[in-house]
């Protein structure tokens, strides 16, 4: 450039300024792939939910992705990673990730989150309706966690076991569930709430309350009930990388096929409710309120977030469409679908229109209909809300849900969640005490937020960079290490003759 003069010196150091910059850029950007690969079996932070939680966490559950509870279902959030829900999890990944951040999705999440909160609270006919956001969770759990690992080049994948991969997103979420569980132990008016409560309470305590049901006591009938859903996304999160591989693949026709699926699935779980006998309102104890119920809303969010990508972003090297080979991917705001431009505005006018059929019109609160709605039924309504508010450029997303109350109030998604029940244990005693209940759980969700969640969040991350392992890791990796030590030892017996190769095969699907 000291040859040139003018301004072809100019433009000499202008492109010289700009090729420095991509340079520096890529090199972030690879020391940034490095960092969270070396940090996989590290913990990450996480709504709540029915989410984390998730989050979520979801989470969102979890920016142009919620901050991530980051559990969840109900609740997860994505700060801890949405489940999901409460907190969407998968956030922390996307951020490790250098993707963009889904943040217009954290509005949605306490909406989801309130409305059900209410339903547990009050009893006038519009929160009657509350429940059905249970799926939200689950979806924005799957679409957040499978975003968090669809963003990264293949080369860049997360390469961890299920055992490492499930410790990480129960570091984000069960902190502030044992918390939970702790202060009903101490609850001041003890009120049985079912004849085995005691009993069940170790299937609580390890999160298989969904999972492990006993007719004498319901998963939602004793201690934290609203939580049943972490134990629903115990069992998902263990499949989500398995998930991820498969569905990254897919084209965009066969994703469509498996939304259509899931939904159309909804449909056939009442004939399964009454092949188990339970012809109520609500439905089986098994599908309602465990992961049988949800898997499928759970894959719509993996095959939702892998539509996202495919007609939302774009490479940023090319301006194309992602490739198999893709590099780094940014959001096309311009391009995408109109359901995605105003998938909120689509996706409220139809959940206020289904709120004034059963309010002015026909009831939807009864058998098989609210059942049918309520696992997976509201799935094109959830899903248009859940893709105008990760593309950010709904007329809501934009100028509502990234308010900054909104955007405040998310933060509380999970642990609101998980801590109405309590509340609602101390309040439900006193004549006026259930009127007081919403402004009550406020407060107490944002101490908990403050004082646990967020520090606890904090201090993942700095043993993350820091590289320090605890000895729930230590653990996790000798068990993974003695199933592969297991695995290898049957390989070479097979190899040597001593056992069919078939029973290679069957031992390394399980």
């Amino acid at each position: 450039c000291q040859s040139s003069v003018g301004s072809n010196r100019q433009a000499c150091q202008s492109s010289v300024g700009f090729a420095l910059s991509r340079a520096m850029l890529a090199a972030r950007q690879d020391s940034l792939y490095s960092i969270c690969d070396d940090s996989s079996d590290s913990a990450s932070t996480g709504s709540s939910g029915d989410d984390g939680e998730l989050r979520a966490a979801a989470a969102s559950p979890t920016s142009s992705l919620p901050e991530e509870h980051d559990v969840e279902a109900p609740p997860f959030e994505p700060e801890a990673d949405a489940t999901e829900t409460p907190s969407a999890p998968g956030v922390e990944a996307a951020k490790a990730a250098n993707a963009p951040r889904l943040d217009a999705l954290d509005a949605p999440r306490y909406f989801a989150s309130i409305h059900i909160v209410c339903f547990h609270y009050y009893d006038g006919s519009y929160f009657k309706l509350g429940g059905l956001w249970t799926q939200f969770f689950f979806v924005l759990a799957g679409f957040l966690l499978a975003y968090a690992e669809m963003i990264r080049p293949v080369s860049k994948a997360t390469n961890m076991g299920r055992l490492k991969y499930l410790r990480k997103r129960l570091i984000t979420i069960y902190p502030l569930y044992a918390l939970s569980i702790c202060l009903l132990l101490t609850r001041p008016a003890y009120h049985q709430s079912c004849e085995c409560e005691w009993e069940v309470l170790p299937l609580h305590i390890f999160l298989l309350q969904g999972i492990v049901q006993v007719d004498c006591c319901k998963p939602y009938g004793a201690w934290n009930g609203p939580a049943w859903f972490l134990s629903a996304l115990v069992v998902y999160w263990l499949v989500t990388l398995d998930l991820c591989r498969c569905f990254r693949t897919l084209s965009l026709k066969q994703c469509y096929c498996w939304l259509a699926g899931c939904w159309v699935f909804s449909l056939a779980l009442w004939p399964v409710n009454e092949l188990i006998g339970d012809s109520s309102e609500s439905g089986s104890s098994w599908l309602e309120h465990g992961p049988l119920g949800y898997f499928h809303v759970y894959i719509a969010g993996v095959a939702m977030a892998r539509v996202f990508i495919l007609r939302c972003m774009v490479d940023m090297e090319t301006g194309a469409a992602p490739t198999a080979d893709f590099g780094r991917l940014t959001l096309d705001t311009k391009s995408a679908p109109l359901a995605f431009r105003y998938g909120c505005i689509m996706g409220f006018t139809l959940w206020f229109a289904l709120v004034a059929c059963n309010q002015f019109v026909v009831s939807v609160h009864r058998a098989p209909t609210y059942y049918i709605l309520h696992n997976g039924g509201l799935l094109p309504l959830m899903i248009l809300i859940l893709g105008g508010g990760a593309l950010g450029a709904d007329p809501l997303a934009q100028h509502v849900f990234r308010w900054r109350p909104f955007m405040i109030l998310a933060r509380l998604s999970f642990s609101q969640y998980i801590l109405q029940g309590w509340v609602q244990e101390i309040l439900q005693h006193h004549t006026l005490g259930m009127y007081f209940a919403l402004p009550v759980l406020l407060p107490v969700a944002y101490i908990a937020q403050r004082v646990l969640e967020r520090p606890l969040s904090d201090w993942q991350r700095q043993r993350a960079r820091d590289g320090v392992l605890g000895w729930d890791e230590e653990l996790v990796a000798r068990v993974e290490d003695t199933l592969q030590h297991a695995l290898d030892s049957k390989a070479q017996k097979a190899l040597s003759g001593k056992e069919p190769l078939t029973d290679v095969a069957t031992t390394g699907r399980r």
